[in-house]
């Protein structure tokens, strides 16, 4: 059985954090099964080359709950969604919530969001003559270079019967996350008709 680094906990067949200690586990450790189990689950990472026929099992993280109704999360708590051939599992260290939803009962998985924003900077330089505007463009510039500073805001809203959950992502801008889900966007109820 493996354990946990940190505080030597036993880990359990699928783990992206450590249930005891709630720290987050090397990558190397990360959804480990034990032999006996079926098949291993290993996140497939967005890169040239990616196998756009069987492209599942497919692993989403980190997202933060911001809202919803019918799953057995918190608001603020930080999840993982998983997807494979047969539907999504959402799990959640801090509560110890796992809950598995079929492609057959999602009713709906949207994106939104302004993607990548730009904060600061706005900094315009100048001077009089040569001299001055050169060295007012390069002041401006490192003011600029300073104080400007980007967020990615994506907003994931899912739902099915009887449950809606609402996340936020600072790691894909919608249209990253919209490509990444092409799998499931395709195995959905109404995309079948």
């Amino acid at each position: 059985m493996i354990a946990c680094p940190s505080c030597k906990a036993k880990l359990g067949e699928t783990a992206i954090y450590c249930r005891s200690c709630g720290k987050e586990l090397p990558r190397d450790l990360q959804h480990y099964r034990p032999p006996s189990a079926p098949r291993e689950l290993q996140p497939v990472v967005v890169e040239a080359g990616r196998d756009l026929q069987n492209p599942l099992p497919l692993l989403v993280r980190p997202l933060t709950v911001i809202g919803g109704a019918g799953v057995p999360l918190r608001q603020y708590d930080v999840i993982s969604l998983e997807f494979d051939e047969t539907g999504l599992v959402i799990s959640s260290p801090a509560t110890d919530g796992v809950f598995r939803a079929d492609y057959a009962t999602l009713r709906s998985v949207e994106i939104s969001g302004p993607g990548t924003v730009q904060k600061g900077g706005g900094f315009i330089g100048g001077g009089i003559g040569a001299e001055g505007a050169i060295t007012g463009i390069a002041v401006a510039t490192v003011l600029n270079w300073l104080t400007t500073s980007s967020q990615t805001i994506t907003f994931l809203q899912l739902s099915g019967a009887g449950w809606e959950l609402w996340s936020l992502t600072n790691e894909y801008d919608p249209l990253t996350l919209r490509i990444l889900l092409s799998p499931v966007f395709v195995r959905l109820p109404d995309s079948r008709s």
